[in-house]
């Protein structure tokens, strides 16, 4: 029976945003259940290399010949269906590219872009001065590779910033005189992570082997009386061990190290570690209006619009803890916009301790990395809600 086509409808990311359509790529048979809706891969584009967004998956094309999609790109998928909704209205609404639309709803600092390399395949210098098939342009352009070596060909523009440079090097390539290469740059965010230290199974008698080897048998003892998961750097000091040690006891097979993420201590840097005096409050009548009104709306799910309107003072922030709360115990998540970052810790205060549960931070303030941490634990769920600026629209919720 032959094997089932797969298409994917691909947004191209192109600083210019020209090309604001979808390209359809064939889904090669390596790549099949890795592609989804919502991942970021490698197509070619012209004579070139881009970074797309796919958009949609089919069995079928109504483009006669189609290029294949040459890899996928971590994280996979990087944008949900319902960002993926937002960006479509976004385009409709304020007009603008899609591929810009989409840019925004990427997780923090992992937007990709692809460094295209150009060097001479050739150093005889000779035959190219005697070539009778280049121009003098075309000398200038092999000479200049020949001293500094390797460029990219954005900076290789600037040497020759004329328009007809782009022409040149497509000849150069023509004649086997030039190759170019394709890079994916590494994203700016990374998850911080570290070596931790986990026990095997083993059988009792296995211990017979570590006699006269006292630092093994004071690791191994400690992993068994505290758990496992621990990291090496907090191991060894609490043990007062060496390396050395603990490699020859992962070397026996009692243990074994694996690669562990460390969150980031956000709150720390907005001040939630405080006392906070605040408690629940009687509801005034008309808080108590607002929050039944809002709280009805959240049962029927009609996604109505509330305005609060109310001096400072006047308690619509107990209306918001109450509103959210009820969000929360339906199982919902809750995204709090602050109108500018100094407003942030305040809040956070506010929903942390009434609410009592983790809360997610998002604003320009923090690095990529520290929004990156943020992003991942909003999608895997550890977050559920959310305080932060406009940025914080676009985090996983």
């Amino acid at each position: 029976m032959p094997e089932v086509e797969e298409y994917a409808e691909v947004i191209v990311d192109l600083p210019s945003g020209h090309l604001d359509q979808s390209l359809t790529y064939r889904i090669p048979p390596s790549l099949k259940g890795e592609v989804k809706v919502g991942s970021m891969v490698l197509v070619p584009l012209l004579n070139r290399r881009s970074i797309g967004y796919v958009l949609e998956i089919s069995a079928s094309s109504s483009v006669p010949e189609v290029k294949e999609i040459i890899s996928v790109l971590p994280p996979n998928p990087i944008l949900r269906k319902h960002q993926i909704s937002l960006c479509r209205w976004m385009v409709e609404y304020y007009l603008s590219s899609f591929s810009r639309s989409l840019r925004l709803a990427l997780p923090p600092g992992r937007a990709r872009k692809i460094s295209e390399m150009i060097e001479l395949t050739t150093i005889d210098m000779d035959s190219i001065k005697a070539d009778v098939r280049l121009k003098e342009k075309h000398r200038q352009i092999l000479t200049h590779l020949s001293q500094i070596g390797r460029l990219t060909r954005s900076d290789l523009k600037k040497c020759f910033p004329d328009k007809s440079t782009d022409r040149y090097l497509r000849r150069l390539e023509e004649l086997g005189l030039i190759k170019r290469t394709f890079t994916v740059q590494e994203p700016r965010a990374e998850l911080l992570m570290e070596e931790a230290v986990y026990l095997q199974d083993y059988r009792l008698e296995d211990r017979a082997r570590l006699k006269g080897s006292r630092k093994q048998e004071e690791i191994l003892s400690f992993l068994e009386t505290h758990g496992d998961g621990i990291a090496i750097r907090e191991l060894l000091a609490l043990t007062g061990s060496s390396r050395s040690s603990l490699k020859r006891l992962v070397e026996k097979g009692f243990c074994h190290i694996s690669q562990v993420r460390v969150r980031r201590d956000i709150m720390s840097l907005h001040g939630v570690d405080e006392e906070w005096q605040g408690g629940k409050v009687a509801l005034t009548i008309e808080q108590a209006r607002a929050v039944e009104e809002i709280s009805a709306s959240l049962e029927k799910g009609d996604g109505q619009v509330f305005l609060l309107k109310g001096i400072t003072g006047s308690g619509k922030t107990e209306v918001y803890l109450r509103c959210a709360q009820k969000a929360l115990d339906q199982g919902r998540n809750v995204l709090i916009l602050v109108p500018e970052i100094s407003l942030t810790p305040q809040m956070i205060k506010f929903f942390s301790q009434r609410l009592g549960i983790e809360l997610g931070v998002f604003h320009s303030q923090l690095s990529p990395s520290e929004r990156y941490d943020q992003w991942v634990d909003i999608l895997n769920g550890k977050i559920k809600i959310v305080v932060g600026t406009r940025s914080a629209i676009f985090s996983p919720l």
